[in-house]
C-alpha cells in the first residue's frame, strides 16, 4: 500500500495533467458537499441535533448514577460532548489501469435499489465518539476520589484521561 502511495505520487507530479484531474475530483467532492445545503436540510440539521441532545443525555444520567456510587463523591454534575451523531461508511468498488506512461483509476459507490429507493451500501456504522466529559462533584478536592472517577469514566466509555476534567463543585 505504500509503494502504491509512493508510486501514485511521484506519477501525480511528473504528469501535469493527473494534477489537473485530481483538483477536479477535490472540487467536485466538495460540490457534492455543498449541493446537499438548503432548506430541507434545515429540519433534518434540528433532528439530528436533538438525536445528539438525547444521546449525550442518556450518557450523563448513566455516569450520574455511577459516579453516585463511589465513595467520596457526593452530589455530581456530568456534561458529555459527543463529535458526531452517526456515522455511515459506503462501500465502493476501485478499477485502476496503468501503462508505462500512465496511471487511471476510478471509484464508484456500491448502490442497492431497496423499495425503490437507490442508496449506498452501507459497510459499517461508525456511533458516537465522546469529545470530553466534564465532571463537577462535592468530593473532587480528594486526588485519590479525582483519580478513581477518571480512571472509571476512562473505562466506562472507552475514553482517554485527557478528555475528562474532573472539579470541586461549589456548596
Amino acid at each position: 500500500m505504500n509503494k502504491f502511495r509512493e508510486n501514485f505520487i511521484k506519477k501525480i507530479k511528473q504528469d501535469k495533467k493527473l494534477i489537473f484531474i485530481v483538483i477536479l475530483g477535490i472540487l467536485g467532492m466538495l460540490l457534492l458537499c455543498f449541493s446537499t445545503i438548503g432548506e430541507g436540510n434545515v429540519k433534518s440539521e434540528k433532528s439530528e441535533n436533538s438525536d445528539v441532545d438525547a444521546i449525550q443525555q442518556s450518557i450523563e444520567k448513566r455516569l450520574v448514577t455511577l459516579l453516585k456510587s463511589v465513595d467520596g463523591v457526593g452530589d455530581v454534575k456530568v456534561l458529555v460532548t459527543l463529535d458526531c451523531l452517526e456515522e455511515k461508511v459506503i462501500a465502493f468498488n476501485t478499477e485502476s489501469e496503468s501503462s508505462a506512461d500512465s496511471y487511471e483509476y476510478s471509484d464508484e459507490y456500491v448502490l442497492v435499489e431497496n423499495s425503490g429507493d437507490t442508496d449506498g451500501l452501507t459497510t459499517k456504522v461508525i456511533m458516537p465518539v465522546v469529545r470530553g466529559v466534564g465532571i463537577s462533584c462535592q468530593g473532587a478536592s480528594s486526588n485519590v476520589v479525582k483519580q478513581e472517577i477518571t480512571k472509571l469514566v476512562c473505562s466506562a466509555l472507552g475514553i482517554s484521561a485527557n478528555k475528562i476534567w474532573v472539579t470541586l463543585m461549589q456548596e
